[in-house]
């Protein structure tokens, strides 16, 4: 047999090599997480919270400017506001005679008269988007040019 003819290994692995490795890695990544978790727990501790108002035993002082003292008492008294709207009458605009309705006598109106037809004409009363304050009172009086108004043809 000559040198360039191919030949098959004949060596092979060590049995004990991948044993040796599996053995080694079921020791030691145990131990390396323990370590890390060690000084994790002791050299890195993590540093401690800020309190907060809902861990406390009591409300925490905020600086000034406290907008809600106790948001509870607030949203409570809010509710009780807008039930008492709701379940009473009242003046919305006295001068002009808008009143405020209970809703359940809103509901019963509005289904024994039916919706305003919305099919008519457009009121003359113009309403700009956003009026300028010193311009306020402009937009309640009628166009000087309107059609009709004076004009003959």
């Amino acid at each position: 047999m000559s040198d360039t003819e191919p030949h098959h290994e004949t060596r092979d692995v060590p049995a004990c090599l991948p044993l040796r490795v599996i053995v080694l890695m079921v020791l030691f990544v145990p131990l390396g997480l323990g370590i890390i978790g060690g000084l994790m727990s002791t050299v890195w501790a993590p540093p401690p919270s800020p309190a907060t108002p809902f861990t406390a035993d009591r409300p925490v002082e905020t600086p000034a400017p406290r907008l809600q003292a106790i948001p509870q008492r607030d949203l409570a008294a809010f509710e009780a506001r807008m039930t008492r709207e709701l379940t009473h009458y009242g003046w919305v605009d006295r001068e002009a005679g808008i009143v405020r309705l209970p809703i359940e006598r809103a509901m019963a109106l509005l289904v024994e008269r039916g919706l305003p037809d919305t099919r008519g004409p457009v009121s003359d009363r113009r309403e700009p988007p956003h009026p300028s304050p010193d311009a306020a009172t402009e937009w309640l009086a009628p166009p000087s040019d309107a059609p009709g108004e004076g004009d003959t043809p």
